[in-house]
């Protein structure tokens, strides 16, 4: 199991997770390649870790963010190395998801999905509900 770690980052991470809220619901999107999962992916050469919260908020989910919207909540570190900034959004706004995306559909939920219909089994999105205390009793 991959551990998720609450607090600052020790290290410039290679990516970022997005838990974007919209009038209380979360965003879940539809990879094309997968199944369901919550906005990130990989930061760009000389972004920062806000900058690609909002642009992959935007490419993956249609989600328009304002940098002041978001905020850290931590980390976890891949068996490979790989360092995935988590971070929390309040959305401004939904558009349309761009044609290039690699998602092609969103859920806007009370509650996490089914694990069944999730793209990854590893309870990172539990350990993180669990901190954030959602879905809100």
């Amino acid at each position: 199991m991959v551990n998720v770690y609450f607090g600052p980052i020790p290290q410039r991470p290679d990516s970022v997770l997005v838990l974007q809220f919209y009038h209380g619901r979360l965003i879940w999107v539809h990879n094309v390649k997968r199944k369901w999962e919550l906005t990130g992916g990989k930061l760009e050469p000389g972004e920062t870790v806000i900058q690609a919260a909002v642009r992959e908020s935007y490419e993956e989910s249609g989600a328009i963010v304002e940098p002041s919207a978001i905020s850290s909540l931590g980390y976890y570190v891949l068996p490979t190395g790989h360092v995935t900034a988590v971070v929390q959004a309040e959305v401004l706004r939904l558009e349309a998801i761009p044609m290039t995306s690699e998602t092609d559909d969103r859920r806007l939920l009370f509650a996490p999905l089914p694990d069944a219909e999730q793209s990854f089994h590893d309870h990172i999105y539990r350990q993180i509900f669990q901190h954030i205390g959602w879905p809100h009793e």
